[in-house]
Parts: structure tokens; C-alpha cells; sequence
């Protein structure tokens, strides 16, 4: 019986192979499946709660307003005595060239930079036989227009067959998409164009309101840009100060102000003054709404005190800021900059001079600094008015929209320039 007993109790070496093969077979076969629905119930249970049921059935944010937040310029500060204006004639001349043409061959960036000049009322010029239209139309309603379909790709695109929609992109050819990421709808916020506003899509209708929609579903933190996301989200979703991601990931707009904050100085797009043009936007936001912590505004105030003194520091003789502006050690020396790269530094230049008309007066450069920037913008405008239509209408349009902020604010209708005349004839005829 001992034996026996023992013979049930222990088994020899090979006895014992060939069992754990049996069972590691047995476990393969039949426990690992069975495990690894259990952990996959687990994670589908944990992504449902951490995402929530209203993410999970449609993705859509609750948003509360229609019409964007208004931050308006703050006026620069007066000319000094005895400043000799511009001659408005060669402001005339730089604003013909950069005015867009036609709906067709003008990329959706020109097309905004033109309502950044003029305002959503700007139209294109006449033509024979061709009735009013606005240039806003060409990037909002490309899709029912006709005159608008010989464009490669419409400014907003069907990408999941739910009306989410979402800019394109720039990837092929002058007129395709966008140059930053989410620039469209910033930009229209800061026109004012409300979320209710239509949009022109293939094969459906959707309004403004499901673009930035997705803007919110498709943030990112680890995004390439987030400069005009930041602003777009600053603009349309107060008071509303937080949502959850396609994925579920819970964000806020503190969070989106802390990424912007983590970013390098000067890195970014246009010399990284985007960065500090929506760091001021979110600054001014924070005084209508509570959207920022209290140590968020304090680091915001303290980013901007940085760029401001570097300004003042290396700021070139020729009033100029270069394009890296963030690392200098000493200013750059204008002989230094070749003739092929002089738009390379109107684009720092004018950028800076669009954030600074945003800054509160203690947050900016000196008056002196602000009003050299600007004369040198005016003497790049005025010696190359005749090539702005050929260049990047970007470096030109900003330039040109601090000269006459500085100079001439009398003119100007709130935020944009004086319409062009062939605008106004149109205008009238579109309201009758």
C-alpha cells in the first residue's frame, strides 16, 4: 500500500515532462483565450468609464456660445513728435498687391490673410460677368459655389462620414488646405464668424460648430502646432473650460496654456511668434472668464516679460527683429542679412508687432521700440510694394496692418483696414 502510495505520490522525470507539457498545452489552448477576454473586458470597462458614455455615443462637447469672444487691439502707443507719416499712396500700392485675385488660383492662407487686412465684407475684385463675391465665401462655402470647384480641395473636408469635419492640411499644390494646423478656424474666430455659421461640404451640410467640434475631439498636446488650436479653443469654448478627447482624455484650457508654456522660446511657427500671440490671447481671455489658474496667468505674464526685454535688447539697428530673436547673444547687424532674406525678417518683425497690439502697455517693448519696428516695416513695404503680390502675401500683411495701426488708427474699421472701393460697390449690390 506504501508503495503503492508512493507510486501515486511521486512520478519519474519523464512522467513529469510529458504532464507540464500536457498542461501548458491544456493552459494554451483553453486558459490563456479565456484570460485575455477577461483583461480585455477589464480595459474595454476602464476606457468606458474613464471616457465616458457621451464620448463613447458620438463624441460631441456640450458648447455653450455662438459668437466668439471679441479681444480687441489695444492701441499702439502714439507717434513721437515730429514722426513723418507714410505716404499712403505706396500703402495704396502694397495693398493692390496684395489683395486676391480670384477664388481659383489663391490659396485658402492668402484668402485669410486677405480678411485679416479687410474684414469678412472684402470681396474680390470685379470681373466682367462675374456677380460680387466675398473672399470668406471662397474658403467656407467652396463646396456649393460653383465658381469654386476648379479649387484642388475645399478648405473643410467629410473625414470620418459623421459631418466631423476638419481642415485640411497643407500636402499638395498652392490651394490645398491650410498652412497650420487648426489656422482656419482661429482665424474666423477672430472675425467673428459664429459656430452656427454654414459650411460648404461634399455630399452633406454642417456648420462651423462641427469643425471646431473636432478640433476639441482631435486635441493633442504632443501636437507639432498648437499655437492656433490654443486660440481657436480660447475664443469659442468659454465658459466652458474643459472637455474629454475623441480617446476620452480629460483636457482643459489651463492644460492648453501649460503646453504652450512648456514649448521652447522662440520655436514654433513664423520664429515662434505664434506662441506668443496666443499666450497673449489666452491672457486677455483669462480677464472675461476664469479659464486660467492663478500660477498659469502668473507664468503667462512672466513669458511675456521675457519676450519683451529680449525685444528691447536685440532689436536691430534698422528697427528689425530677426528670425532668431530667442537666441541671440547680440542683435544681428543688418548688413548681414542678405537681400534674398529680407522677407525672412519682416516676418519676425510684423509678427511681433500683431502679439505686442494684443499685450497689455506693461507687457510690451519701449514706445521707441514699438515705433522703430513699425517705420521699418513701412520702409520694407514702401521699397517693395510692386513685389508683394509675387511674394508670401504673410510677411507684407502684417507688416502692412501695423503701419496703419500705428499711424493712421483713425482710419481703420475696429480691427481692419479701410475696404476697397470696388468692395464697397459690391457690397451694396450683395445687399439688395
Amino acid at each position: 500500500m506504501r508503495g503503492s502510495d508512493g507510486a501515486r505520490g511521486f512520478v519519474c522525470g519523464d512522467e513529469r515532462r510529458a504532464s507540464k507539457g500536457r498542461g501548458v498545452k491544456y493552459f494554451k489552448y483553453y486558459w490563456a483565450p479565456v484570460l485575455l477576454a477577461a483583461v480585455g473586458a477589464v480595459g474595454i470597462a476602464y476606457r468606458w468609464r474613464a471616457r465616458g458614455p457621451e464620448v463613447l455615443a458620438g463624441s460631441v462637447v456640450e458648447l455653450v456660445r455662438v459668437d466668439p469672444i471679441r479681444v480687441s487691439t489695444i492701441p499702439y502707443p502714439k507717434p513721437a513728435a515730429g514722426a513723418i507719416r507714410p505716404d499712403r499712396r505706396l500703402l495704396a500700392a502694397a495693398e493692390r498687391g496684395l489683395a486676391a485675385s480670384d477664388p481659383v488660383t489663391n490659396s485658402n492662407s492668402a484668402l485669410m490673410h486677405v480678411t485679416h487686412l479687410w474684414g469678412p465684407e472684402v470681396c474680390f475684385p470685379r470681373t466682367p460677368g462675374r456677380d460680387p463675391i466675398r473672399v470668406l465665401d471662397a474658403i467656407l462655402m467652396a463646396e456649393d459655389r460653383p465658381e469654386f470647384r476648379t479649387r484642388k480641395k475645399p478648405a473643410f473636408v467629410d473625414t470620418t462620414g459623421r459631418l466631423r469635419l476638419r481642415a485640411q492640411v497643407l500636402e499638395e499644390g498652392p490651394v490645398t488646405g491650410e498652412a497650420h494646423v487648426d489656422q482656419t478656424v482661429a482665424v474666423l474666430a477672430g472675425l467673428g464668424i459664429p459656430l452656427d455659421q454654414p459650411i460648404g461640404v461634399v455630399g452633406g451640410h454642417a456648420t462651423l460648430r462641427d469643425v471646431f467640434q473636432e478640433v476639441l475631439l482631435a486635441y493633442s498636446p504632443s501636437s507639432v502646432e498648437a499655437e492656433w488650436t490654443a486660440i481657436a479653443i480660447a475664443l469659442y469654448l468659454p465658459p466652458v473650460v474643459e472637455w474629454r478627447t475623441e480617446w476620452g482624455e480629460r483636457y482643459t484650457i489651463d492644460d492648453v496654456a501649460r503646453t504652450l508654456l512648456a514649448r521652447p522660446l522662440g520655436e514654433g511657427p513664423c520664429d515662434g511668434t505664434h506662441n506668443v500671440q496666443a499666450l497673449c490671447v489666452l491672457l486677455r481671455v483669462s480677464g472675461q472668464y476664469p479659464v486660467l489658474s492663478d500660477s498659469t496667468r502668473e507664468a503667462i505674464v512672466e513669458r511675456l516679460k521675457t519676450v519683451r526685454d529680449r525685444l528691447e535688447k536685440f532689436q536691430m539697428s534698422s528697427g528689425a527683429w530677426s528670425w532668431n530673436w530667442a537666441i541671440l547673444g547680440k542683435p544681428l547687424v543688418d548688413e548681414e542679412v542678405p537681400d534674398q532674406l529680407r522677407w525672412e525678417v519682416l516676418l519676425p518683425t510684423a509678427h511681433h508687432l500683431e502679439w505686442i497690439a494684443l499685450a497689455p502697455p506693461e507687457l510690451r517693448p519701449s514706445d521707441k521700440a514699438i515705433q522703430r519696428a513699425v517705420d521699418y516695416c513701412y520702409r520694407e513695404l514702401a521699397t517693395r510694394y510692386e513685389t508683394c503680390h509675387q511674394a508670401l502675401k504673410c510677411p507684407p500683411t502684417h507688416a502692412l496692418i501695423s503701419v496703419y495701426r500705428y499711424y493712421f488708427p483713425e482710419l481703420m474699421r475696429g480691427p481692419w483696414l479701410p475696404l476697397p472701393e470696388d468692395t464697397l460697390t459690391q457690397e451694396k449690390e450683395l445687399r439688395q
